[in-house]
């Protein structure tokens, strides 16, 4: 079984938050997805933002992340955006069903 990771990525809407859980869900790139409302504060351009923003929880696997990437990249309206993963460690059919449920062929 390959190692699973929870990818975590931040955007400024809910509506564009969905539409990344879609397109990922869709492709089967991911096998499930949570969205929250989140308040974040940093520095940009030397300013201290602080502003709501929607973070997407997102499982699949390792081999996946690249191809996750990429299709984040390629509609991401972020000049930086956070792409930060973690490996799940968890029960087996937890696991089992990360792996079943993503595929390395991209859908259309």
């Amino acid at each position: 079984m390959e190692k699973c990771i929870n990818i975590s990525v931040l955007c400024d809407s809910n509506a564009f938050a969905s539409r990344i859980q879609d397109l990922l869900l869709e492709k089967k790139l991911i096998a499930g997805c949570q969205i929250s409302k989140v308040n974040s504060k940093y520095w940009w351009n030397g300013q201290l933002e602080d502003i709501t923003e929607y973070k997407l929880d997102l499982k699949t696997r390792i081999s996946l992340y690249q191809k996750i990437y990429e299709e984040i990249r390629s509609i991401h309206d972020y000049e930086v955006f956070e792409l930060s993963y973690y490996e799940i460690g968890g029960n087996k059919e937890f696991l089992e069903w990360i792996n079943n449920e993503t595929s390395d062929i991209i859908k259309i």
